[in-house]
């Protein structure tokens, strides 16, 4: 039996073409959403698992552009990855770190996300504080010596901090140089010379104690302070001068090691730049965060240092001149250099 078409039993007759969001007409749709210029591509039946969303409800239609065929939103790309991967996954949020929360809240409540799910992000933490003294006077100081950004003065005074860091860490080098022996031996009672370092050794030595001892005073926790790994380093920069000042007229005492491992403290002087540098801070927080790290590089080392230097200690073994007289001995590598009288062997440390 011939049945006709529908097209002939209408005839010329053209059907009206509706936005009616049918499951089987919009499944398999595929839209496009443009954030602030960058692209999206999913499929309407991805959106629909939400309907209580702005993307997953008729609401949607009205962000639609029909001269470029896209769903138009003027919000936050890196967030709005977020989102869409939360519809992809049927309800896994991943926050991105590098979002600030608040944003990332922001478009969670325009897109219309699920209340249950802002409750489950991270609260904006608020900024820190100042943790100042109860007297105005201590909070003033507190504020010069803690706080650099807090006034010009304390701009001005972290400045001069900084100088006289240097300048102690540069006398202390400078002094070390072979020409300088003697007059440092001798010392500032009797040279010149060792009176000049001796006087910046002992104008920088000023400031540093002074500015210790405000802090100290100043300080609204006194248990905290003694805590901190920057105070610690400012009394250990600072114990070495007023030691081997009382130890000076004691000639004899130069010769002890311990003196020396006293005077070699000083060079702890230069980490006192990272209390005005935020990168240093950083970086050492990094450090202390990726102490399983570092030792496990550690260990890979000593895997190494272990298999070549036994490997050296056997390949030299029937050589009689060999100066790797055991494994340890194999830590050392051996290396040339040229002088008058010819080639001379030495070995260094790894």
């Amino acid at each position: 039996m011939y049945r006709a078409p529908l097209s002939e039993t209408l005839g010329h007759i053209h059907l009206p073409q509706c936005r009616i969001w049918s499951f089987y007409n919009d499944v398999n749709k595929i839209v496009h959403i443009n954030v602030s210029g960058t692209k999206f591509e999913t499929t309407l039946s991805v959106l629909r698992k939400f309907p209580t969303t702005l993307l997953g409800s008729a609401d949607l239609d009205t962000f639609f552009d029909s001269s470029s065929g896209d769903y138009f939103f003027d919000r936050h790309r890196q967030s709005f990855e977020a989102i869409m991967y939360f519809y992809q996954t049927g309800g896994l949020l991943h926050v991105p770190c590098h979002v600030d929360p608040e944003i990332f809240r922001q478009e969670l409540f325009y897109f219309k996300i699920h209340d249950l799910i802002l409750k489950a992000l991270p609260k904006p933490t608020a900024k820190k504080a100042m943790d100042l003294p109860k007297n105005k006077n201590l909070q003033t100081m507190w504020k010069l010596l803690e706080y650099p950004q807090s006034s010009t003065a304390a701009k001005l005074l972290a400045v001069l901090e900084i100088i006289v860091i240097v300048l102690a860490v540069a006398a202390f080098c400078i002094e070390t140089l072979p020409q300088f022996h003697e007059s440092i031996r001798e010392g500032w009672d009797k040279n010149s010379t060792a009176a000049v370092f001796f006087s910046i050794e002992a104008s920088c030595m000023v400031v540093f104690t002074l500015e210790f001892i405000l802090r100290v005073i100043s300080c609204p926790d006194k248990w905290q302070f003694c805590k901190g790994v920057l105070n610690i380093i400012d009394l250990i920069t600072i114990l070495p001068f007023y030691v081997t000042l009382s130890l000076q007229n004691d000639r004899a005492l130069d010769s002890f090691v311990v003196l020396r491992v006293v005077r070699l403290a000083r060079v702890f002087r230069i980490l006192k730049l990272s209390r005005h540098s935020r990168g240093l801070i950083t970086l050492g927080l990094a450090l202390r965060a990726s102490l399983r790290e570092l030792a496990l590089l550690f260990f890979f080392l000593l895997i190494g240092i272990v298999l070549f230097s036994s490997g050296v200690y056997y390949a030299d073994l029937t050589d009689p001149e060999t100066k790797f007289v055991s494994i340890l001995d194999g830590f050392l590598v051996g290396g040339y250099h040229y002088d008058d009288g010819g080639i001379r062997r030495r070995c260094s440390k790894i």
